[in-house]
Formats: C-alpha cells, sequence, structure tokens
C-alpha cells in the first residue's frame, strides 16, 4: 500500500492529442519528440488511421510498455500507451473513448481517466452526451474526462468563420452540469484547433468535485502546435504544487561539430591553456577545459536551430492566442513547416555473443601446454619492456575519431598497465541495453553496449594486442595430434578446422561422436580460460548432406547448439551460395526499397536526392560486392530502384526519365551525376580480391583458391570451369 502510495503522489502527466493519422513519419516523430519533452505516463491518441501491426512499432520508439487500441473497421481510432510499472486497469472502449483506472483499488490515491473522441457530425452530436451520461452513472471515483470534444462551451472559443450555434453549445454546458464536470480551464493557448478560416477550443480536460479535491494543483496545458491541425494537451495531475528542478545534462561530443571548421580551433584552444599538478591531473584538467569550451562554442553557433525551434514554437502560441485573420492559416502552415525542417536538422546532430565470467588457473595451464615456443630473447625483452609512448598513441589514435568517452573521467592509465590496478573512477561505465527484435522476450534479444571512459578503452586495446592467439592454438595444437580432423575443401588444399571472426568463430569438423565431445571441451577450456562464455542460444550446426537425420540430432545434442539446414546470413553476407544467385541475393532489394520508400521525393531537391543516393541507397551493397559477384540482372533492378526515385515515380505514375542511367553515372566533370554503375564497380570491387591473392600468396584463402581453381597455374591464367567461385 505504501508504494502505491507514493506513485500516485509523484508527478503524472497525461497527454491527449488528435493527431489526425499516425501513419506518415512526420506525424510519429513529433510524436516521440513530444514523449521525450514531456515524460508522461499515459498517451491518449484520437484519430490515429493507424492498423494495430504499426501502432506495436510507434510503441517501441516512444519506450512505452503497453498499448491498447479501440478499432473501427480495420483502424485503430483511438488508443493508450503506459508504462507498466504504473498501475493502469482498462474497463472498457468503443470508437469514441477508452475508459480506464489508475491506480490500484483501494488506495488513496486511485482515479479514473476517460480519453474521449467527440462525435464530429453536428447531427450526431447527442452520441457524444449520451457516452458521458453512460459513463458518469458507472463512475464510484475521482473521474478525469481529456480529449477532442468536438465541441466548444461558449463563443469565446472561437474566432473567425460563421457563430456557433447557441444551442449546440447549451447541449455541452448542460452535458457538464447533469454529470458534475468542471471544466479545467488552460494554460497557454486558449484555440487548440485551426483551419483557413477559424481557430476553436476543442480539446480540453474536465473533471469532478472528487478528482479536483485529491490533486488540488492539477493544470491543462496547451501545447505547441505540431504536425497535426490539433494542439495536443497536457495534463499534469499533482496533490500539491510542483516543485521544478533542472538536472544537469552530462557532456556529449557532437558528431556534427566536426563538420564547423573552427571545431579543431577550440579543442586546440582549450588543450593549450596552461594547468597545474601532476602529468595525468593535467591530462584530466585539460580534458574539463575543452569541455567547457566546446559547451560554450556550442551555445552560441549550433545552439541557434533550438532557439530558433522555441521562437517558430512562440510564434505558433501567440498565433493560436490571437483572434482569427485570414492570412493566419498561410503563416501557421510555414511555421509548421520551418519547425518541421528544424526538427530534422537537430535530429541529424544529436553471430555468437560472450558473457564475462571469472579465470579457471587449470582451464588456463591447459591452453599454456598447447603454446609452442616462439617468443626469442629479444621478443620476450620487449613484451616485458615498459609501455611506451608509441604503444599509447597507436591504440589511441586506432580508435574512431568522433566516438565521445561517455562518461568522461580520467586518472593515470599507464599505473593501470603497469600496476594492473585500476581506480573507479576510471572504470565507470554507462551500460545501454539495445533491442535486436521487436519484442525482446530474454536476455539474448538484447544487445549490451558499454559506454566506457576513454581511459580504459586505452588501457584495455594495448592489453588486448598481447593476448589473441589461445584459443587459436588450442584448436591447431589438437589438429597436429589428430585429434580435430578439420576439413579439406579439395585434396591438395589445406586442411581448414576453425576460422575466427570479430563477433564469432567457425569450427570445423569430422562427423563423429569424439569429435563433437573435442569441441566442446575445447571451448569449456577455453572459457574457463578467458572468463568469456559461448552463447550457446545463438549458436548452430550445420551438417552435410548425407548425414542422417537421426546422426544429425544426436550430434547437436552433445554439442547443445540447434541444428540448422544453413547459417544463413552472417554479418549481411551469405554463408553458402547455391545456383540460382538470384534467390540468394534478393534480399538487397527489399532493403534498398525499404529506404527509398521512407524518403518523400517530393519534398527533396535534386541535389538532396543526390546525395542519399550517392551517401545511403547506393551504399549498402558495397560490402556485398567486395566478396561477391551479383548477377547483372539484380544490380539493374537496384539502379532502377534509384532511378526512379530521383525522377519522383510513384505507384500510379511514371514520370520521364531525362537522361539514361549510364549517362548519370559519369562522373560530374564530364556532365553526369557521378552515381555508380553497380555492375562495373562490382567488377571493380572484386579485382581488389584478387590483387590480394597476387600480391599475398601465402594467406589461407589463396591457398585454397590456389588449389581449387588454379592448381596449375596463377590467378591470371586460370579458366572459368564448369563451377567457378562467386568471389
Amino acid at each position: 500500500m505504501a508504494s502505491t502510495f507514493l506513485f500516485l503522489m509523484q508527478a503524472f502527466k497525461i497527454i491527449s492529442w488528435n493527431c489526425r493519422g499516425l501513419n506518415n513519419t512526420e506525424t510519429q516523430d513529433a510524436l516521440v519528440s513530444i514523449v521525450r519533452q514531456q515524460n508522461p505516463s499515459l498517451v491518449f491518441l484520437s484519430e490515429t488511421l493507424a492498423s494495430p501491426d504499426l501502432l506495436t512499432s510507434v510503441r517501441s520508439r516512444i519506450g512505452f510498455d503497453g498499448v491498447v487500441c479501440a478499432l473501427q473497421e480495420d483502424d485503430c481510432c483511438g488508443l493508450v500507451f503506459w508504462h507498466n510499472e504504473d498501475p493502469v486497469l482498462f474497463r472498457h472502449y468503443s470508437a469514441n473513448h477508452i475508459d480506464a483506472e489508475v491506480g490500484i483499488l483501494g488506495s488513496r490515491g486511485v482515479f479514473r481517466f476517460t480519453g474521449l473522441y467527440g462525435v464530429a457530425t453536428i447531427m450526431n452530436r447527442v452520441i457524444t452526451w449520451n457516452l458521458l451520461c453512460t459513463l458518469a452513472a458507472q463512475v464510484l471515483l475521482p473521474w478525469l474526462v481529456a480529449g477532442d470534444f468536438n465541441e466548444i462551451l461558449n463563443h469565446a472559443d472561437k474566432s473567425g468563420g460563421p457563430p456557433r450555434s447557441v444551442a449546440q453549445m447549451a447541449l455541452f454546458r448542460q452535458a457538464l452540469v447533469d454529470y458534475e464536470l468542471i471544466d479545467m480551464g488552460f494554460v497557454g493557448p486558449r484555440f487548440t484547433w485551426s483551419n483557413r478560416f477559424t481557430e476553436e477550443r476543442m480539446d480540453r480536460a474536465c473533471q469532478n468535485v472528487q478528482w479536483r479535491e485529491l490533486y488540488l494543483f492539477s493544470r491543462c496545458i496547451t501545447l505547441p502546435l505540431s504536425r497535426s491541425d490539433h494542439c495536443p494537451i497536457l495534463i499534469e495531475v499533482s496533490p500539491e504544487p510542483a516543485i521544478r528542478t533542472r538536472t544537469p545534462k552530462l557532456f556529449r561530443f557532437g558528431e556534427m561539430w566536426l563538420q564547423h571548421m573552427d571545431c579543431l580551433n577550440v579543442v586546440q584552444q582549450g588543450w593549450m591553456l596552461a594547468t597545474i599538478g601532476e602529468l595525468m591531473m593535467q591530462v584530466g584538467r585539460k580534458i574539463k577545459q575543452t569541455v567547457k569550451l566546446l559547451l560554450h562554442w556550442h551555445s552560441g553557433v549550433f545552439q541557434q536551430r533550438q532557439t530558433q525551434m522555441k521562437l517558430i514554437q512562440g510564434k505558433l502560441d501567440v498565433l493560436m492566442k490571437q483572434s482569427f485573420e485570414p492570412g493566419h492559416f498561410d503563416v501557421q502552415k510555414a511555421l509548421q513547416f520551418d519547425s518541421m525542417n528544424c526538427f530534422r536538422l537537430m535530429k541529424l546532430i544529436g553471430g555468437k555473443d560472450l558473457e564475462t565470467g571469472g579465470s579457471d588457473p587449470t582451464a588456463t595451464e591447459a591452453i599454456l601446454e598447447c603454446l609452442h615456443p616462439k617468443v626469442s630473447t629479444d621478443m620476450n625483452d620487449d613484451l616485458t619492456a615498459p609501455y611506451s609512448d608509441s604503444e599509447i598513441k597507436k591504440a589511441l589514435f586506432q580508435m574512431h575519431p568522433s566516438k565521445s568517452p561517455s562518461p568522461d573521467g580520467m586518472s593515470p592509465f599507464r599505473e593501470i598497465l603497469t600496476t594492473g590496478q585500476i581506480s573507479q573512477e576510471s572504470n565507470f561505465t554507462h551500460l545501454t541495453l539495445i533491442q535486436k527484435v521487436k519484442e525482446p522476450k530474454s536476455v539474448s534479444d538484447l544487445r549490451p553496449i558499454a559506454l566506457c571512459n576513454v581511459v580504459y578503452k586505452i588501457a584495455s586495446k594495448v592489453l588486448a594486442k598481447q593476448v589473441e592467439e589461445g584459443l587459436s592454438e588450442l584448436i591447431s595444437s589438437l589438429a597436429e595430434h589428430g585429434v580435430v580432423k578439420g576439413i579439406k575443401m579439395s585434396p591438395t588444399a589445406p586442411t581448414i578446422h576453425h576460422l575466427l571472426f570479430a563477433v564469432g568463430s567457425f569450427l570445423f569438423g569430422e562427423v563423429a561422436v569424439t569429435e563433437c565431445h573435442t569441441f566442446k571441451n575445447i571451448l569449456e577450456t577455453y572459457a574457463k580460460t578467458s572468463g568469456q562464455h559461448i552463447n550457446l542460444q545463438k549458436s548452430s550446426v550445420v551438417f552435410s548432406g548425407n548425414v542422417s537425420l537421426n546422426k544429425r540430432n544426436e550430434l547437436a545434442a552433445i554439442l547443445g547448439v540447434e541444428c540448422v539446414k544453413e547459417h544463413g546470413l552472417y554479418l549481411w553476407l551469405p554463408i553458402h551460395v547455391g545456383q540460382n544467385k538470384s534467390d540468394i541475393f534478393a534480399y538487397l532489394k527489399p532493403r534498398l526499397t525499404k529506404k527509398l520508400i521512407s524518403w518523400r521525393p517530393k519534398i527533396l531537391s535534386i541535389g538532396g536526392k543526390e546525395l542519399l543516393i550517392n551517401m545511403v541507397a547506393q551504399t549498402p551493397p558495397n560490402y556485398v560486392m567486395n566478396c561477391y559477384a551479383l548477377p547483372k540482372s539484380l544490380c539493374d533492378d537496384l539502379q532502377q530502384l534509384c532511378c526512379q526515385f530521383f525522377w519522383g515515380n510513384s505507384d500510379d505514375r511514371r514520370r520521364i526519365h531525362w537522361r539514361s542511367w549510364e549517362r548519370m553515372c559519369l562522373p560530374k566533370e564530364q556532365g553526369g551525376m557521378g552515381f555508380k554503375y553497380l555492375h562495373a564497380y562490382n567488377l571493380a570491387m572484386l579485382a581488389k580480391q584478387g590483387w590480394r591473392l597476387l600480391t599475398n600468396p601465402n594467406s589461407l584463402v589463396a591457398q585454397v583458391f590456389k588449389a581449387m581453381y588454379c592448381l596449375y597455374g596463377s590467378f591470371l591464367t586460370a579458366d572459368m570451369g564448369e563451377r567457378p567461385s562467386f568471389s
């Protein structure tokens, strides 16, 4: 009971908004912005005109746990978002309302909330008042009603256009009196809806006497106009005067700063300021001084867009407060357009998983026994020598130049490397969980991202350079003794028993029980040594076609992983390519189509379309083209999608293409647009692979390719053959 009481006595915010359609991305972005600014506990939307499937993605974007929608035919006409930690019990809903109890029954602060959408047609507006009558008869709790009533209380709630019927307003006022509801009034602009000819206050919040006595210091705030022609309203539910405090913001380095010519000068100015104290203490102070200068510079240069956004919203507020004039509507639409442009610019600024554990000395000794002595006396002297400035500098400059340390605490990192001790300040880390799927159900569906201090990053990177071969040496040692068989791609090819990558590993072996037990022991030994445990839920095993189903299930059970037909995509690359390449690489086309559909070519200039095609649309296939020869027909399809986007084609209309794509792929100096001719670009990327085979013939891939495709010749003299490689 105590926890419930604390919940209800805290500030509780409710947003009500007639969004006039939630299908377009601009309205969704506006909703995200409103929720982030106000941090409400409940959100009631009307006229969403969205399918229930879309609501799941919208709910995830705005960070809510649950959604209830009132369906009308196949669309959702009204909905409520809520958080799981807020006790909300939904009673019933219709096409014009959603009714819920907020809080736990029996607690002091529980109340009833009704999100209302009034009937729009005048002749049927009595349906709204009858609905209020039905709901009022069921009220035994403090009651709050908010939403778009589609009616005004008096002539002061309307400006411009023909006068409203006195009888209509009288019916609304009488309904509030009969059902003991009181208008909460408003803070901010009076009018919440406007068109080219008029402005009206249709959106409001009403309360009964019980609710008002319980939450005496609550208020209804009219928020700035956004994508819809209705203003959102914010109901602050509070039993006592709100104590407003400003939360200090953490420093984040803005990547957009790097595009400004003065950024480097600001950093140099901060770094050159004189400091006193020990050497590493001076480093910490210099960083703090640089942060202050960057924030001051940001407020004078980049924060102008945020100020511009506030000025635009202020003008919209003033416009909604004034009496209607014919020119107001055009000014309002222009301000809304400028507001969305500012919002878009501000948006621009702004395999196997391992789990860590302890280390087992016995398992560590088993791996060390497999390591062959490869370190000479001179090499050992270099490894045991004190860490040099060049090593630390090399590790630092290998990091991404625009990724900000977070949180940014500085301490002597050379002591970390020499003594093995690290201060609590340097070891402090922000952990963020990123969803891998739409509806995560287990921890494996989330990707943890650690935002470490820059000092910790430098130390860990220097240490990682000296510890990289434990698992590889353990497998290689067992392979030399014949315990692990591995596979051969051809009789003369080298044996392959493992391939290690950054985010996963591939192990190859014979179909035998002993081999599976060996691999399982290898992984367990490595896990005990390094403290990194293999995520078996996301691991899988593939067998050749001549292995029976019973045998596959038996061996998969020993390994404790899932048996699959093929591994599918790894780092967005197909592992196995069959004869039908068009089907294998067909996933590239829907990915590009999805990107192009999300953009709106009608509102983009020619330069904007060119930038999006060059920098975004033609970028995803690059990694695949580095490894595989894509079918020419697929390259033509991808080019056709880009061409249609550039010339503004739509489903119902095909526009004239004034130039061929071949001419548009010419450099700008020759009269083209500099687009990529994908088939030629693909061949150029594969030529780089050929150059690597010629310049590094002792690499594993070069040895395998030579044994399979050019055993008695070289890469340059090899024939196509009956089964050529697709890479």
